[in-house]
């Protein structure tokens, strides 16, 4: 563990623009904010996301950081902000049958009631019609779970570019499932 003096070295120097430094920083805070995010999540997936969301988002932001406080808690408050976000997305996609894209790829392990398999169909149908770069990011993301940076280098895009992407296909798939009988 990196003593407070050291940590304020390691930010003043990513302040200064010192940007290797800021693996430091990660290195040091990870596990508090991983374990934050763990309490309150459902899979390991979304924790990986989460946690790399908000030292994403603390690099960005990183002029705002006062000095005031205890850093742990600033990047807490930056997770705290990336979970709300994600959890408001869940439900929303949640609320228009978004949630049948994990039994895309794996519908044998899901018991579903009539509405479910319903859903499942016409998400199905509007998957298909899809270029396949979309159902391999789609697939890959929701059934494969995997992280949005390493998807963002698998598909040679930034992460911000990938997460726009895969908002707007969630979007496109919602309107196609609601347009259908």
């Amino acid at each position: 563990m990196m003593p407070d003096a050291q940590l304020e070295a390691a930010l003043a120097a990513v302040r200064n623009g010192d940007t290797d430094r800021y693996r430091e920083i990660v290195e040091q805070c990870q596990d508090g904010v991983r374990r934050f995010l763990a309490a309150r999540c459902r899979r390991i997936s979304e924790v990986e996301e989460l946690v790399q969301a908000t030292f994403v988002t603390a690099y960005q932001s990183i002029d705002q950081w006062t000095g005031e406080g205890v850093f742990q808690a600033w990047l807490i408050g930056i997770a705290k902000n990336h979970l709300r976000h994600h959890q408001r997305s869940w439900l929303r996609d949640r609320s228009t049958g978004i949630e049948a894209i994990d039994s895309f790829a794996a519908p044998e392990t899901h018991e579903a009631s009539s509405a479910d398999e319903d859903a499942i169909v016409r998400m199905r149908r509007c998957i298909g019609q899809l270029p396949e770069r979309s159902r391999r990011l789609l697939q890959q993301r929701y059934a494969d779970g995997l992280p949005l940076a390493q998807l963002a280098q698998r598909f040679s895009t930034a992460t911000e570019v990938l997460a726009t992407r895969l908002l707007r296909l969630r979007q496109a798939l919602r309107q196609c499932i609601e347009a259908q009988p």
